[in-house]
């Protein structure tokens, strides 16, 4: 479930993490519930003042955390009589990676939207209207098999994309399972519409010099390597990060 929040001026997003992440007996218990705070994000929607984008985990590469660009939020206006339930969207599944959302996109058959764009553990994206509360999606997209189209099990999406906004693109890494083999699949989709981009989705592997030699990156079910940390895009570069390795047993 997000819950979208409104003060006078602005929205917020809640997202509650409850079902616990399973492998081979071991058991991650998770209870989270952020409140983050887009206000400033999506603007005064009474007004209908232009958006602005977070396109990143905590508006920028430095992840500060701060919108350097706020001009609705203040001690006045958020409290209990101003600052309240908006609206409310539901998901197959628990929220891990911070919601996302572009200004001004262009959906077919249905003009510009104001968009947020969420991820799942069960390996969907889905991009919905920000600002009216609409219920269902402006489209979802799920990420549950392999390039070649093959089957596999959804371990899920545990990072926070990022958006090349210049590209209209959002990257997204979904976890799988085949068999005992862990795969990590990095999709590029369009912000309009959910369509694949640049010739993908493509499995992440290769390889790191260790004392000369080389390590290949295969992640196994008893030998985990979690992309739980943010997307970022530097340099015209995308950076995909992953925690080390877990060995079970």
């Amino acid at each position: 479930m997000v819950d979208c929040s409104t003060s006078s001026g602005g929205t917020a997003v809640r997202r509650s993490i409850m079902p616990p992440f399973q492998s081979r007996g071991l058991r991650f218990g998770i209870a989270l519930c952020l409140f983050v705070l887009t206000a400033s994000i999506l603007g005064d929607v009474s007004e209908g003042l232009a958006a602005t984008d977070v396109l990143v985990n905590n508006y920028d590469n430095f992840r500060t955390g701060a919108n350097l660009k706020e001009t609705t939020l203040n001690p006045a206006n958020v409290k209990p009589e101003t600052f309240g339930h908006l609206f409310s969207y539901s998901v197959d599944g628990a929220v891990f990676g911070q919601p996302l959302v572009v200004s001004g996109v262009n959906i077919p058959n249905a003009g510009r939207h104001d968009v947020m764009y969420v991820t799942t553990a069960n390996n969907s994206v889905y991009a919905f209207d920000a600002q009216h509360g609409n219920g269902a999606p402006l489209w979802q997209k799920s990420l549950s098999r392999l390039p070649n189209g093959g089957e596999a099990t959804v371990v899920g999406i545990y990072s926070t994309p990022v958006i090349d906004r210049a590209g209209h693109t959002i990257f997204v890494v979904a976890g799988l399972m085949e068999g005992t083999r862990a795969r990590y699949v990095l999709h590029a989709l369009d912000l309009s519409d959910g369509t694949e981009k640049n010739s993908g989705p493509v499995v992440i592997d290769g390889s790191v010099q260790v004392d000369s030699v080389a390590v290949p990156f295969e992640p196994t079910s008893t030998r985990l390597a979690v992309q739980r940390a943010a997307l970022a895009l530097a340099h015209d570069k995308l950076i995909i990060a992953f925690g080390g390795d877990f060995f079970e047993g």
